[in-house]
């Protein structure tokens, strides 16, 4: 039955979509067919000798991580990872983001039922070097990204995938929950506030499952508040270069280039080494100099980093526990969708 839903889905968006969304639809149905294929029960997998006692305990930690998240949220459990896929690879899937060269601005693609989204994902790296190489042509900057994880929001029985356990016991907690945050709650056509929710919540959510002490806590804090830090001085950045952008009207590519590279060296590296000798982080830890930028790179930290201070702020106004917290979101979703508004993300601002 899995099968013929999954079949009956893509057939019926082909009707509405583009011929290149057809032949993408054909390759990430029969990409999700095959992942789902290769699944095995994880009592089946817990049971095989060759399979290594790591991987079995991973099977099991996540199996517990399932059950604690879903009866701390009072949900009703999915059958969301009770099989599990050992892959040939590292990562299950690759985005493709795509952003214009004279702005940073995730070029976003639509679907019938599944609304938008501000990048494709791709099962076969191959694929998403293709697409990425046809976005080019157009003029587009791009950027690829490896994902160990996603989610289909509740319309498959997603499984394990083998991608998960180079995650630590902490690390993977982490994944799960954010990957669970999606089953149960998820803005439509506002990706970048589901994942800076999930990221929210499941970090939260691993630091009262793993009853941290005093100490651990005070750390993690300590760091967490050093990579907001880090993370608010890059975004300010990012904003200073879409500016720049601005100032330019009718820019062509080789001159965004060129704006683009003077920004990096004279402003973007220096401000960057500043922050990390700042907040004492070594070369190692100063991530934002060791990656390789362009305007789609930038694009990808807005999609998944750039709210998450302002959900912070709206739980501490909400003086509630994490259970309070995502009721009141459940609710004012509810009242959202009755008046008919454009962006969630704006109407909790007013809040």
């Amino acid at each position: 039955m899995v099968f013929l839903r999954i079949f009956l889905i893509y057939v019926f968006a082909i009707f509405f979509v583009s011929c290149a969304k057809v032949q993408y639809l054909l390759e990430q149905g029969q990409g999700q067919v095959g992942l789902l294929n290769k699944a095995r029960p994880n009592e089946e997998v817990l049971k095989d000798v060759k399979v290594s006692p790591k991987v079995k305990d991973k099977i099991q930690q996540i199996e517990i991580y399932k059950k604690y998240y879903y009866e701390y949220f009072a949900e009703s459990p999915t059958k969301i990872y009770s099989k599990t896929t050992l892959l040939d690879r590292d990562a299950v899937t690759y985005l493709v983001i795509a952003s214009p060269h004279d702005r940073i601005e995730a070029k976003e693609e639509c679907f019938p039922f599944m609304g938008c989204f501000p990048y494709l994902g791709f099962f076969e790296l191959s694929s998403a070097q293709s697409y990425s190489k046809k976005l080019r042509n157009e003029g587009l900057i791009t950027w690829i990204r490896p994902v160990s994880a996603y989610s289909t929001l509740g319309h498959f029985s997603d499984p394990i995938l083998s991608s998960f356990f180079v995650y630590s016991e902490y690390e993977l907690a982490e994944m799960i929950f954010h990957e669970l945050f999606h089953t149960v709650f998820w803005v439509k056509d506002e990706v970048e506030l589901n994942e800076n929710l999930a990221v929210y919540f499941s970090e939260a959510l691993a630091a009262e499952y793993f009853h941290l002490d005093e100490s651990s806590k005070k750390e993690k804090l300590a760091k967490k508040k050093n990579d907001d830090y880090l993370m608010k001085s890059l975004l300010l950045k990012i904003e200073e270069l879409n500016i720049l952008y601005k100032k330019t009207p009718s820019c062509d590519p080789q001159r965004s280039q060129i704006i683009f590279h003077q920004f990096m060296k004279e402003n973007f590296t220096p401000s960057m080494e500043k922050v990390c000798q700042e907040l004492k982080f070594s070369k190692d830890l100063c991530w934002p100099l060791k990656r390789e930028w362009n305007n789609a790179a930038f694009a990808a930290i807005l999609t998944y980093e750039s709210r998450g201070a302002a959900i912070a702020e709206l739980h501490q106004k909400q003086k509630g526990d994490l259970k309070d917290f995502y009721r009141f979101l459940q609710k004012q979703y509810d009242i959202f969708k009755k008046r008919n508004e454009d962006s969630f993300a704006k109407y909790l601002t007013t809040l």
